[in-house]
């Protein structure tokens, strides 16, 4: 897990000194290093349900054969989970996302796309916002998969020391900017730091109707996992196809 550390328990000031030489003078003139940081009192701990494992099951090679659409990936459909998030007392945080598999993301397009992904139910025909699932036993890339959170039906849940808060999900495209710029999210795909070029992309959450975000002690996520494959006379049908997806979902303190 991953954790930005913002040290700013206290000020250091250490004057540096700079030598101004001219034929007139000696005078010196001054700069100053400010030295800052922040420790922050709560740590947080992000656990996924079920062991962290998003099972597709075992299922024949022929459910791989071609789809004879338009749409050249067989589509593997939507499987659920949930992010945990608890804090050992109110923190703000950031949730990003690392692909460990980018390399063997297969290139989303319009004749090859994941259909129906995030809670917009959109067809996903963009690669930046893909997972990669690992390579078949002949080379060939696997497939891709979407991971998105749930904002529907009030399935975020957050509380602080208080108690239960409404929330909001909110994003960042620079979470490690000094003063990140937050917007609502428009469809809580996660967006891998290794393959969104130029983009940091965290979630947090803030009050209804808020877009700041709000130190918690607890953030439950709902989480929307897409899949689709290559068919079987791209990945072959004499040996087992495993997939092996790999995401790195990270805590990280603002």
């Amino acid at each position: 897990m991953f954790f930005k550390k913002n040290l700013t328990t206290a000020a250091i000031c250490a004057a540096l000194s700079v030598a101004a030489f001219s034929a007139m003078a000696t005078d010196s003139t001054d700069t100053e290093l400010t030295i800052i940081g922040e420790y922050t009192p709560g740590a947080c701990t992000p656990v996924v349900t079920g062991g962290g494992i998003v099972d597709y099951g075992k299922h024949h090679n022929s459910a791989l054969n071609p789809t004879g659409k338009s749409n050249k990936l067989v589509q593997l459909g939507r499987k659920n989970s949930t992010l945990n998030i608890t804090c050992t007392a109110p923190t703000l945080i950031a949730v990003t996302s690392k692909d460990n598999r980018q390399s063997t993301i297969v290139a989303l397009n319009d004749t090859s796309y994941i259909e129906k992904a995030y809670d917009t139910l959109v067809d996903m025909k963009g690669t930046k916002n893909a997972f990669g699932l690992g390579s078949a036993p002949n080379g060939q890339k696997i497939g891709a998969a979407t991971i998105g959170i749930d904002r529907s039906n009030g399935g975020i849940l957050a509380a602080d020391d208080t108690g239960e808060i409404p929330v909001d999900l909110i994003q960042t495209d620079h979470w490690s900017a000094a003063t990140p710029t937050w917007k609502a999210s428009s469809n809580g795909a996660f967006c891998s730091l290794t393959s969104c070029s130029a983009i940091e992309r965290g979630y947090s959450v803030a009050k209804t109707g808020e877009l700041t975000p709000v130190a918690i002690t607890a953030v439950t996520f709902p989480l929307l996992i897409d899949a689709a494959v290559n068919d079987n006379t791209i990945l072959g049908s004499d040996e087992t196809i495993k997939l092996d997806g790999n995401v790195t979902i990270s805590v990280q303190y603002l």
